[in-house]
């Protein structure tokens, strides 16, 4: 997000030719989908400092909109992550999203296997 050497479009087209894309109308809308994000992101952290002065001012009755009230289509990344509207992690969150990897002997296969076919669908 810091990143304002690059933009959008470069990013889908880019994006498109690593992934071997070539109908054209991908790249644009891949752009689009990142502004409206960016868009959406920088409006919460706007309506975010707006209403954090407005507590420590100790106004109330003044309500603002967060970005998901507004109706914009858009996904609200920010909120989905996390509460504070930050969707990066911390290096102490990192551990806990790595992979894990469990080594299970023929025995322990079995009897995953087997609950798993019992289990309804």
């Amino acid at each position: 997000m810091n990143n304002f050497e690059g933009d959008p479009e470069e990013f889908a087209r880019t994006f498109c030719e690593d992934m071997k894309i070539e109908e054209p109308e991908v790249g644009p809308a891949i752009a689009i989908a990142i502004r409206e994000q960016l868009y959406e992101i920088a409006k919460q952290g706007v309506a975010s400092v707006r209403e954090s002065r407005t507590n420590k001012k100790g106004r109330r009755g003044m309500e603002h909109l967060s970005a998901s009230k507004v109706g914009s289509p858009a996904l609200d990344l920010g909120k989905l992550f996390d509460p504070d509207g930050s969707i990066q992690r911390g290096k102490s969150e990192c551990d806990a999203f790595e992979p894990i990897v469990s080594h299970l002997s023929n025995e322990e296969v079995d009897a995953l296997e087997a609950r798993e076919e019992r289990l309804p669908r």
